[in-house]
C-alpha cells in the first residue's frame, strides 16, 4: 500500500571528489561537507510563523564556533509553516573531520532577560513573529538574546569525504505556550528537534473522514509512529486545507524515523482511534509516501 521515494535525489555520496564551480579539486582527507535544513512540525491554528536568521554556527568541544552560513545585512526570514512539507537549505560548509556538539542560530528576535519575559507588551517586532488564525501578531522572544544567539546541544559527526546532511525541525506546538497574558511567544532550543537525514527516513501520507471521503478541517488530527516495542517515538498533525505545493488537506508527514518498522496511531477528537495493521518499512535517507488514505470513523 506505499511506496518509497528517494529524498536523495540531488545529494550522493562524495568518494573524493567534489566539485566547485568549472573545476575539480578532490577534497581533502580529513574535511566533510555539512548541509543543514530548516523544516517545520506543523499546527493547524496559526497562518505565519516569521522566523529571521542572520547566522549558522556550529561547534567543536573546545574549539571556535564556525560559521554554515552568513544571511548578510537584515538576516533571511523564513515562515516556517511553509516547511511543512519541504525543507528550506540553511547553508552548507566544508568542515574538518570529528565530531561537533552544539548548533547555534542567530536568530532576529529580543532577548528575554534571564528567561523572564520582558515587562513591555504589547511588542513590535518585524523580524520574527506568528500570526495566528485570527489574524493576530505576536512577536517571538529568545531565552539567549541576540549576541550569543539559540544553542543547540546535539551530537554529530563529519566524516571525511562525505555529505552529511541535518534537519532543524521546529515544533510551533511547544512555542505557543504563552507566559501569562503576555501573548509573547518564546522559542527555545528545546521546540527544535534535530534529525540526522544519513540515518533516518520519513512516512508521508494523507487521512481522511470514512464517511464524507474527504479531509477532517475543523479539529487536529495527531498522527503518531509506534515503533516496534509500540513506543511513540515521533508525532505531526495532519493539514486542515491544501498548502501552496499543493498538497491536498489531511496530509501529513513524519520526520526523524530511524530505519525500522512501524504502526500508526490516528487520533482526532470525537473520533475512534486507529491503528494500522500492517507494518510500514522506512529506509534511511528515504520517503515512504502511502498510496492510499487511511479512513476513520466518527464515534458513535
Amino acid at each position: 500500500m506505499f511506496k518509497k521515494l528517494s529524498l536523495l535525489v540531488i545529494f550522493f555520496l562524495v568518494m573524493g571528489m567534489s566539485f566547485y564551480g568549472c573545476d575539480n579539486f578532490l577534497l581533502s582527507s580529513d574535511s566533510g561537507e555539512l548541509k543543514m535544513f530548516l523544516a517545520d512540525l506543523p499546527v493547524n491554528e496559526v497562518d505565519h510563523v516569521y522566523v529571521t536568521l542572520s547566522e549558522v554556527q556550529v561547534q567543536k568541544e573546545g574549539s571556535p564556533w564556525e560559521t554554515i552560513n552568513d544571511f548578510g545585512p537584515g538576516g533571511e526570514k523564513f515562515d516556517l509553516l511553509e516547511l511543512r512539507f519541504d525543507e528550506a537549505l540553511l547553508g552548507e560548509q566544508m568542515l574538518e573531520e570529528g565530531e561537533y556538539n552544539q548548533i547555534r542560530l542567530i536568530v532576529g528576535a529580543p532577548e528575554t532577560e534571564d528567561n523572564e519575559l520582558p515587562n513591555l507588551p504589547p511588542y513590535d517586532n518585524e523580524e520574527s513573529y506568528i500570526v495566528k488564525a485570527d489574524g493576530t501578531e505576536h512577536p517571538i522572544f529568545i531565552p539567549s538574546g541576540e549576541e550569543t544567539g539559540l544553542k543547540i546541544h546535539h551530537n554529530f559527526t563529519i566524516e571525511a569525504d562525505t555529505i552529511t546532511e541535518i534537519v532543524l525541525d521546529v515544533d510551533v506546538r511547544e512555542m505557543l505556550n504563552e507566559a501569562g497574558k503576555s501573548n509573547i511567544i518564546i522559542l527555545r532550543p528545546t521546540a527544535i528537534q534535530v534529525v540526522d537525514r544519513t540515518i533516518s527516513g520519513e512516512i508521508t501520507g494523507r487521512v481522511i473522514d470514512s464517511e464524507t471521503e474527504e479531509a477532517i478541517s475543523d479539529r487536529d488530527v495527531i498522527i503518531t509512529a509506534l515503533d516496534k516495542d509500540n513506543k511513540e517515538v515521533a508525532e505531526t498533525v495532519a493539514s486542515t486545507e491544501e498548502d501552496n505545493s499543493g498538497n491536498p488537506a489531511g496530509s501529513f508527514k513524519l520526520r526523524g524515523l530511524l530505519e525500522g518498522d512501524y504502526h500508526l496511531k490516528i487520533e482526532a477528537e470525537d473520533y475512534n482511534t486507529k491503528t494500522t495493521e500492517e507494518k510500514i518499512e522506512v529506509q534511511a535517507g528515504e520517503t515512504t509516501t502511502l498510496d492510499k488514505s487511511f479512513q476513520i470513523e466518527k464515534e458513535d
